[in-house]
């Protein structure tokens, strides 16, 4: 059953974000993370779908190329799950007034080809330093 992410969903976000560091190159500060999943929650521009065993989350901005345009933001697709997650929050961007989907992967493959069963083509490269 997909839902929308609850506070009480915060011990699957835990074991979600320990995966993450397990699996991936990656590092994540678990505090700041649960912090802004929290805030997430809260926030109307977010949609953060669950299964309790994967989740997907969007959040709507606004163009800054077009007002008259909201892009929906994928920030974060995990777990068993997410797929069907995806597909909710996707539809839930474009009944909240989304034209635009935007996602990024960090190096991962397997996300290049999910984001392109979606029909998503890469328009971008992302650069980043510490500073």
């Amino acid at each position: 059953m997909i839902r929308q992410a609850e506070i009480s969903d915060l011990p699957y976000f835990l074991r979600a974000a320990q995966e993450f560091i397990e699996l991936t190159p990656f590092s994540l500060d678990v505090e700041s993370y649960l912090d802004n999943m929290i805030q997430l929650i809260s926030n109307e521009s977010s949609g953060i779908f669950t299964t309790g065993t994967g989740h997907c989350v969007i959040v709507l901005v606004p163009s800054l190329y077009n007002s008259n345009e909201i892009i929906g933001r994928v920030i974060s697709t995990w777990g068993v799950g997410g797929l069907k997650c995806f597909k909710h929050a996707v539809r839930w961007a474009k009944h909240n007034g989304a034209s635009i989907l935007m996602a990024d992967s960090f190096v991962d493959t397997r996300m290049e080809s999910f984001y392109k069963r979606f029909g998503m083509i890469q328009t971008d490269r992302v650069y980043l330093r510490t500073i």
